[in-house]
C-alpha cells in the first residue's frame, strides 16, 4: 500500500482515507460533518471535480442545512462571472427578470 503526503508533508494512507471517509447516502449522512461544523462562523466548501452533479448536489444540501439550522447568512460562489450574475439577480430579485422569477417561484410554492 503506497503512502501519500498532504500539502503539508504529513503522511497518509489510502486505508487511513477509507476509515476517516462518510459514505453519502441521504440528508442524514450530512450529521457528523454538521456536528464538526458546530459554531463555526465560516465553512468552506471545496473540490476537485469543478463540475460533478453529485458535488452541487451535496453542496446545496449542506449549504441549505447551514443556513436553516445555524443561521448562516451568506453564501460566496467561486464560478463563472455570467452564472454567478444570474443567480444574484434571482436572489435579490434586483432586476426585472430577478422580480418576475421570484413572483414566479412564489406562485409555485403556494
Amino acid at each position: 500500500m503506497k503512502t501519500r503526503t498532504t500539502p503539508t508533508g504529513a503522511a497518509i494512507t489510502p486505508s487511513e482515507i477509507r476509515d476517516l471517509a462518510t459514505p453519502l447516502t441521504d440528508d442524514a449522512s450530512l450529521d457528523p460533518l454538521q456536528a464538526s461544523i458546530g459554531d463555526a462562523r465560516f465553512v468552506l466548501l471545496g473540490e476537485a471535480s469543478h463540475g460533478t452533479a453529485e458535488y452541487y448536489r451535496w453542496g446545496a444540501a449542506l449549504t441549505q442545512r447551514l443556513i436553516a439550522e445555524q443561521d448562516f447568512s451568506f453564501v460566496g460562489v467561486e464560478g463563472d462571472w455570467p452564472d454567478c450574475f444570474r443567480v444574484n439577480d434571482l436572489a435579490s430579485a434586483r432586476t426585472t427578470v430577478g422580480r418576475r422569477s421570484l413572483r414566479s417561484s412564489r406562485a409555485v410554492a403556494s
